[in-house]
């Protein structure tokens, strides 16, 4: 084990009870200092020393569900996404607000951020034939998908009770549906 790696999971134990994982986002600071257990007996943050106003449980990236939240959003203070997902957002998925800076977990318990890919000596993938290829043609189902299947010129933008749809063009001249030959009771038209 490194003392890079030693001093990472130094801070991600609690520093209270040195047993848990550091899991409780601490407001306004935004500094995660203790697990959810410890965090009600902490009335000041124990980095910065400032008073402690909300307390809440950091879970698992509401975009994939995989990982744990990993980015702390500012201004709204929320910590939401993993690394993956956050890197990719404008606004904060829970409040909307747009987002002016991201903070890794390691620097909220204390940390230094890694450096950026550039000065890490890697660099960044080149894109083979065979993925730009496999994105095309999921680009090209993707329209298709939004496309109406009787004209496929114009887009879906009209449904049927059944569930399938057409362009409204097409869709008001039906008395059923040509997916599944039902009646035609009633039209939804989408924006």
């Amino acid at each position: 084990m490194t003392k890079n790696d030693q001093s990472e999971e130094a801070l991600d134990e609690c520093m209270v009870c040195s047993d848990n994982k550091r899991d409780t986002l601490f407001g306004p600071c935004g500094h995660v200092a203790t697990c959810s257990l410890c965090s009600p007996r902490v009335k000041k943050c124990l980095m910065c020393k400032e008073p402690v106003q909300s307390r809440t449980k950091i879970e698992e990236c509401m975009v994939c569900s995989e990982k744990k939240s990993q980015l702390l959003f500012k201004p709204c203070n929320h910590m939401v996404a993993c690394e993956g997902c956050g890197s990719l957002m404008k606004k904060c998925i829970q409040c909307r607000e747009n987002i002016t800076e991201t903070l890794p977990f390691i620097v909220c318990c204390g940390g230094q951020a890694p450096p950026p890919l550039s000065e890490r000596g890697e660099c960044k993938q080149e894109i083979t034939n065979q993925e730009l290829s496999q994105l095309q043609q999921q680009l090209q189902d993707m329209k298709e998908q939004t496309m109406c299947p009787v004209c496929m010129d114009r887009r879906k933008n009209l449904i049927f009770l059944c569930g399938h749809g057409t362009c409204q063009l097409c869709g008001d001249r039906m008395q059923e549906c040509p997916m599944c030959r039902k009646t035609v009771e009633r039209r939804i038209l989408l924006f």
